[in-house]
């Protein structure tokens, strides 16, 4: 019988950091050679991303696993078409296993919703890390390097891997690059809205950001511990249940922050992040002080409109942003999500913010992807047929009858939020009725692909 273990157990295992030759190897990542190899797939009408004599077509895991301790020589040009293909492929069925989890949610499974949910994680960590040059298989892990070789790192297994390899990530300056590009609070990036803050530049930015979303590991082994015991324990010896106005409540601000208004763009979800990392900035200058001239360990806010015009962009002020901005302070989103304290193993407890979470993770790999695209000189036309085949086969709509625009995909989504909170459900059994076909739109998180990439 398969043994469970604690969060913390499973916690110091799987949080042991790289060492300094891991870390070495890690750094020879090339994220051009991603580019440059994704340049050269063209995804034909069958939607395949890799041709048929390519030897990571079929069964890839087998032939890496037989690969031995390095790619040979002779297929490395090939393993890295499969690496580049692998981040989109792996970012879409993240999106769909976070799909899968919040119908559950609403049917009532919170395990199976912590089991989906946890998987949706997985697949975005590796997808995030594949856009990187950094392949995680199952206890063979490589890197793709300048010059296309192909380098064994560690024979890590793939959870442990996953999260240390993120974590290794997360502290080269390469990471803070990346995300100051993908973050982009009211259209303008990240990396702007750094010039003018007075911590250091955009890495100190970013990584006060990530410290923020414990890429330290802490809550992502917490949910791996979560999802042991949500997948192999009887899920109702001991009753715990969300009340059907909290499930309704939480599925409706899940999809709320996922809000798109162009292509790949995450605005509400971005805005989110900028308040965090704008509170961070603002924070160590203005503590407020009593008669006697100690810190009270509370904010003084006097200043914050005078501070937001200076660090904003010159395009920020006078938009509905800035007026959103003006309106803080707020609790901190980031924490909340992030809780490396929070060692509840109850789902009801955390199910909210592990879906929350795993979302800021899938919107960093959706944006890698985007990035990607845009670097390789391809553009959303050329991986139609990929995005065109998933939305079929997972019933976004007719194989005849694709949509004019994309984001249509959204106004399904809105329809079905009102329809969760105009009302108040007596019991999950009204909700569901009350939902109704509505409850297929809300589980297809795949729209997020949809509209991300085409």
């Amino acid at each position: 019988m398969r043994q469970t273990t604690s969060v913390l157990e499973v916690a110091a295992r799987i949080q042991q950091p790289l060492s300094a030759a891991k870390r070495t190897f890690l750094e020879r990542a090339s994220r051009q050679e991603v580019i440059n190899a994704l340049s050269s797939i063209s995804i034909p009408e069958t939607a395949e991303w890799l041709d048929s004599n390519n030897p990571y077509s079929q069964m890839a895991q087998d032939r890496i696993e037989a690969d031995g301790k390095t790619v040979p020589a002779a297929t490395q040009g090939e393993f890295a078409k499969y690496l580049a293909a692998s981040s989109f492929v792996h970012c879409g069925d993240s999106w769909g296993y976070l799909g899968r989890a919040i119908d559950a949610l609403i049917r009532g499974d919170l395990h199976g919703a912590v089991h989906l949910t946890y998987y949706a994680e997985l697949r975005g960590a590796i997808s995030l890390l594949a856009s990187e040059g950094i392949y995680i298989g199952n206890s063979v892990n490589f890197v793709l390097t300048a010059g296309g070789a192909v380098d064994l790192v560690t024979k890590d297994p793939t959870h442990s891997a996953a999260w240390m390899y993120l974590s290794a990530w997360n502290d080269q300056v390469r990471s803070k690059s990346l995300i100051s590009k993908v973050l982009r609070p009211g259209g303008t990036t990240l990396s702007v809205w750094a010039q003018n803050m007075p911590s250091g530049g955009v890495n100190s930015v970013v990584s006060e950001l990530l410290t923020r979303m414990a890429f330290d590991l802490q809550s992502f082994a917490n949910d791996r511990s979560r999802r042991n015991t949500a997948s192999y324990t009887p899920t109702r010896l001991v009753i715990e249940d969300l009340s059907v106005e909290v499930t309704a409540s939480a599925v409706s601000r899940f999809w709320q922050v996922l809000e798109p208004s162009s292509r790949g763009t995450f605005p509400i979800m971005d805005q989110l992040l900028l308040k965090d990392v704008l509170k961070a900035s603002y924070a160590p200058t203005h503590q407020e002080v009593d008669d006697s001239g100690d810190f009270t360990g509370e904010i003084d806010w006097t200043e914050w409109e005078h501070w937001l015009r200076h660090v904003a962009p010159a395009s920020i002020p006078g938009t509905a942003l800035f007026q959103e901005l003006l309106s803080m302070p707020a609790q901190p989103v980031l924490s909340a999500l992030f809780d490396a304290g929070n060692n509840s193993v109850q789902p009801a407890e955390f199910i909210e913010a592990m879906l929350s979470r795993t979302s800021v993770l899938l919107r960093l790999a959706t944006g890698s992807c985007v990035h990607l695209l845009e670097d390789s000189g391809l553009s959303e036309a050329n991986i139609a047929p990929w995005v065109q085949s998933l939305s079929v086969v997972r019933g976004l709509w007719e194989a005849d009858d694709l949509p004019e625009d994309m984001l249509d995909l959204w106004s399904d989504i809105e329809d079905a939020r009102v329809t969760l909170d105009s009302t108040t459900y007596a019991s999950p059994h009204a909700l569901l009725n009350a939902v109704g076909s509505q409850l297929l739109t809300l589980g297809q998180a795949e729209r997020v692909v949809a509209w991300s990439f085409a």
